[in-house]
């Protein structure tokens, strides 16, 4: 089965010496499910059209990874910025080098549909403009499991027309933008009200930052990095609730 949509990553990341410096690592997946699998979306992107194509989220399972800044954990759930390209279900030993978020869909435009993303990529804006709309939906506990089917349906509707154009508009033609033309749903509503929001708080409202899981032959990801004060705060949750345990353990001794 093939797919022309995309999706988002499940778990936590490991952060130990994490770093942003250059990034050189490849992670390799196997893409096991997609949920919800229906409805399916049609529209335009770039100078072409798609679907009816699957947009909710994408579970993919770790099969190697090396060379990265950061632990990636078994299971992911993946959100897609490239319409242009496709995956396919059940497809194993798909291969990404992990790039800056700017830098995802570089290389382009591969087809039609990707004819409105620069060769270089979808730039600073586009992945300034994403990394707001992760931190909006999901603050510092990114979890696409726990949505709706509506909800991760219009998340990834609003990540195409964030990745793909400018308007925050992704339901009226845009010259070589992003649109959806069927169906026309709660899922769509969903997303409209999403790019919206961040089309007026983009200035002022908190990011996550993003990296993209770029390939030259497949639809390219992306994965959020919660921020490392999460992180923090999760390690000193652990270390309260072992303190406790042993406090426990040696009154009761």
């Amino acid at each position: 089965m093939k797919f022309h949509p995309c999706f988002l990553l499940l778990g936590t990341l490991c952060l130990g010496g994490f770093s942003t410096g250059a990034l050189a690592g490849t992670v390799t997946l196997d893409l096991t499910s997609a949920t919800p699998m229906d409805p399916r979306y049609a529209g335009h992107a770039g100078t072409g059209m798609f679907g009816p194509d699957v947009a909710g989220v994408q579970n993919f399972t770790v099969s190697a990874q090396a060379g990265n800044p950061f632990t990636f954990p078994a299971q992911l759930q993946l959100f897609c910025i490239e319409l242009a390209q496709n995956i396919y279900l059940n497809s194993t030993g798909n291969q990404f080098t992990v790039v800056k978020a700017e830098q995802g869909s570089s290389g382009g435009p591969y087809s039609p549909l990707g004819a409105n993303i620069p060769n270089a990529g979808i730039g600073g804006t586009r992945a300034t403009n994403l990394g707001v709309l992760y931190a909006h939906k999901f603050g510092s506990s990114y979890n696409p499991g726990a949505l709706s089917d509506p909800e991760k349906l219009g998340f990834q509707l609003a990540v195409w027309e964030l990745s793909h154009d400018d308007d925050f508009n992704l339901l009226a033609g845009s010259g070589n933008g992003f649109w959806v033309t069927t169906p026309l749903d709660a899922a769509t509503t969903e997303a409209q009200t999403l790019v919206s929001w961040v089309q007026v708080n983009a200035a002022t409202a908190p990011k996550m930052e993003l990296y993209a899981l770029h390939s030259d032959s497949i639809q390219d990801f992306l994965v959020p990095i919660p921020e490392p004060s999460a992180y923090a705060a999760v390690a000193g949750l652990v270390v309260l609730v072992a303190a406790r345990r042993m406090r426990g353990k040696i009154v009761a001794g």
